[in-house]
């Protein structure tokens, strides 16, 4: 018998408790990848955790907040939440039920529409996410080249085969990534030369045709050009340029085939779906590589997905969505030179990017934090990507536009120092502490003491204090210790001298279900300025960072 008492149905005001639960039973529940979620204590009430329901381009949190979102389900609603003909399509397919013993007829209807509109596919196979088909993809090359070798260009998902990169990863084989070299965007010369000099060949060069920066002119069918003089196969992951540069992607926006192409996101408008296509003649190695999952058929999805094909071909969705991120841009552009900021918007207009250049003694990261918080703070939703949907109408972009507005001259503000900052609609929105720093060593000693130590700084001086929360709530201070070797080697003032930490904790109270977890805190002005949590599993080299990796903290063994 479970003796678990089952926990009551949280209410809408739960918010709080919704987030320590979510810590507590949820593995990933923190880590949100579709949000650069704020990193510093105190600002959970400001920037939303949790959505409780969703229509069109506006979505209430927890705490009945309602939120005009620019996230878009990081890509996937192009339509927007809950469009009528994608709903309609979900439950009319249910009444024959989500998954059956046999293929169903919509996904054969969904192959020959997308067959019909992608230039390069001659066949189509569906998966669940952009990871699973370009793995396929990847897959299919090496099988039809009999290389290993993949060249590629920008973020390409979370299987093993690109994953093995990432080397302060454990559970990944890195010995994998000995087959992986990556390549600049916009760079002929460099791509030339890694598939004219990698030893064994090269079996699929991978790229996003487009990110945030346009391919110069030439680009693409040079890339095209020269996979065909090497022999390997050229894939296009397409999760964000299908539907925003053109109804059949970037290959039909640049006039450029590749072998194979990858589809997710907005294929199914929220649905788990994605679709890789191409020639006959490589699609057909699919069977051999093992594309399988037990819902790769799942009929649900597979109609929402011809529900939206059908919208984006009858209406208006590619041109919309194009000409509010172009109005967005120009607006943009507008007030941040008015506000003297240095930064841009880039990307193409059906996904612009916002980008800030350190200044005013602060970090780019922290000005974006800080514009991302006053956004929130007025309802207007953004992870520094800005994703129009079909729904974005004149109300929306119109108080979206004020709102950014008020948040960058809360960003100018607090670059320049004046103190108008603190008059935000922010509780937080003050200049953000540059904190920077090392885990050296982070192991037991076999005698029951878990040794941490290392480096950290708070604006180019030592921190205030460091200390440890362990597992069960106990703060333990750790002692400041000279370093001369980081104020020699980044030129720091005397203020620096003792930026070093050490602590012996008792590891038996680290211990959490196998891991010693803890949760570095750095202290400076008495306040909190950074948490990270720190995780070692016996056996493993390298300790993990599961905190704020873009603020330049690294983990040593």
């Amino acid at each position: 018998m479970n003796s678990k008492a089952p926990h009551p149905p949280y209410s809408a005001s739960d918010e709080p408790q919704l987030r320590a639960a979510s810590a507590d039973v949820l593995a990933l529940g923190a880590h949100h990848r579709a949000l650069q979620r704020p990193l510093f204590h105190g600002e959970e009430d400001v920037y939303p955790s949790f959505a409780e329901r969703a229509e069109g381009c506006r979505f209430v949190d927890a705490n009945g907040r309602e939120f005009i979102d620019w996230v878009s389900g990081a890509g996937c609603a192009l339509l927007g939440y809950a469009h009528p003909a994608v709903q309609a399509a979900i439950v009319a397919q249910l009444s024959a039920g989500p998954r059956l013993s046999l293929q169903t007829r919509v996904e054969v209807q969904l192959a020959r529409e997308l067959v019909e509109l992608i230039p390069c596919a001659e066949m189509a196979a569906f998966a669940k996410s952009g990871s699973d088909c370009l793995t396929a993809a990847v897959r299919a090359a090496r099988a039809h080249t009999g290389r290993k070798n993949v060249l590629y260009q920008a973020y390409h998902g979370w299987h093993d085969w690109f994953a093995a990169r990432i080397l302060n990863r454990p559970g990944l084989p890195h010995e994998s990534a000995r087959h992986l070299r990556h390549f600049p965007y916009n760079d002929l010369a460099t791509l030339e030369a890694l598939l004219a000099t990698t030893e064994g060949g090269v079996a699929a060069v991978v790229l996003e045709p487009m990110n945030f920066e346009p391919p110069h002119e030439g680009y693409l069918a040079g890339v095209r050009e020269l996979c065909t003089k090497h022999g390997a196969l050229l894939v296009f992951d397409e999760l964000w340029t299908w539907y925003r540069l053109a109804r059949g992607g970037a290959q039909e926006a640049y006039g450029v085939l590749p072998d194979f192409a990858c589809y997710g996101k907005a294929l199914g408008n929220g649905m788990p779906l994605s679709a890789i296509v191409g020639p006959r003649r490589y699609m057909r190695l699919l069977p051999s590589v093992m594309l399988g999952m037990t819902h790769r058929e799942e009929a649900l999805s597979l109609a929402a997905g011809l529900a939206v094909l059908s919208v984006v071909r009858s209406e208006p969705v590619v041109e919309h969505v194009q000409t509010i991120g172009r109005r967005l841009r120009s607006a943009l552009d507008e007030q941040i030179a008015r506000h003297g900021l240095v930064c841009s918007i880039d990307g193409m207009d059906a996904r612009l990017a916002v980008h800030f250049g350190d200044q005013g003694g602060l970090r780019r990261e922290h000005l974006l934090a800080l514009l991302l918080r006053e956004c929130a703070a007025r309802g207007v939703l953004t992870s520094g990507l800005i994703g129009p949907n079909y729904a974005h109408d004149e109300a929306a972009l119109t108080r979206s536009i004020q709102v950014f507005d008020e948040a960058f001259a809360v960003v100018a503000a607090a670059v320049k120092g004046s103190g108008a900052a603190a008059h935000s609609t922010s509780s937080v929105a003050r200049p953000l502490a540059h904190v920077e720093g090392h885990v050296d060593h982070f192991a037991p000693d076999g005698a029951g003491v878990l040794n941490v130590s290392g480096w950290m700084l708070v604006d180019s001086t030592a921190a205030e204090r460091i200390e440890f929360a362990l597992p069960d709530g106990t703060l333990v201070a750790a002692d400041a210790t000279p370093r001369p070797d980081v104020v020699n080697a980044l030129h720091l003032g005397p203020g620096a001298a003792s930026c070093g930490f050490a602590a012996r904790l008792p590891e038996g109270a680290a211990l959490c279900d196998g891991a010693w977890e803890l949760e570095l805190r750095v202290r400076a002005a008495g306040e909190v300025v950074l948490r990270c949590p720190l995780m070692l599993r016996p056996g493993w080299e390298r300790a993990v960072l599961t905190g704020p990796a873009w603020l330049g903290i690294g983990v040593g063994t």
